[in-house]
């Protein structure tokens, strides 16, 4: 007798999980990346950052929101032109910030809510537009009478940018702090391990400069969605 309540306690066991497969396997769902960043200025500058709801089946419908919403607000992934909405496309998120702070996103599907934390740091007023500049080789002769010196490039155009190379949208650094970014920026050091550009990555800023790169890496479009 013992044998077979144990039996039965099992089978129910098992038919209670199949139950929760077939609820669109919500049980290996979280949200990706595992945390956000992104920045705000004055707010001239668009700051967006990507997250996915992973391990969901193709058919869940999914609903987003963020904790604080003076902070920042969600749009959700719009379908191909021509398409018609459908609820596949809400397992995606863009993050669209509206001020400095610390919050959550939420994802809701199914009767569960996920969420990570979200952390806007604040930049200063044309931050961006230094890391523009940074951004840029170096630049030859003199700028004309009365303007602005030019800013010493980086050349980080060389490697990215419109040539191509190892992408660093939101969509690859969203889940990065500032920190985390500028060690690499600074010493090469991956955050997944590994070194960039063989190690040969690796450049001096100052306060300054280390915010306007920052600014202007988060200010980027993403480009694709986390897996």
């Amino acid at each position: 007798m013992k044998s077979a309540a144990c039996l039965f306690v099992l089978a129910i066991g098992v038919g209670l999980l199949a139950c929760g497969d077939d609820e669109g396997g919500l049980d290996a769902a979280s949200i990706r990346p595992a945390q956000l960043f992104s920045g705000f200025d004055d707010g001239t500058t668009e700051f967006k950052v990507p997250a996915t709801l992973g391990g969901v089946d193709a058919k869940t419908n999914v609903r987003w929101s963020v904790g604080n919403t003076a902070i920042a607000e969600v749009e959700t992934e719009q379908p191909p032109a021509g398409q018609a909405s459908s609820a596949r496309y809400t397992q995606h998120a863009i993050v669209k910030t509206k001020k400095a702070g610390k919050t959550v996103l939420r994802a809701t599907a199914g009767g569960k809510t996920f969420e990570v934390p979200l952390t806007v740091t604040q930049y200063a007023p044309g931050a961006r537009d230094l890391g523009n500049d940074l951004y840029q080789e170096d630049r030859s002769g003199t700028p004309e009478p009365g303007a602005e010196p030019y800013v010493k490039g980086l050349g980080c155009i060389a490697c990215h940018g419109i040539r191509g190379g190892p992408g660093h949208s939101p969509s690859e650094i969203g889940g990065y702090d500032d920190a985390t970014i500028l060690v690499t920026i600074k010493t090469a050091k991956l955050p997944q391990g590994g070194l960039a550009n063989r190690g040969d990555h690796k450049f001096s800023l100052d306060a300054k400069q280390e915010e306007g790169i920052l600014a202007r890496l988060r200010s980027l479009e993403p480009v694709t969605f986390p897996e």
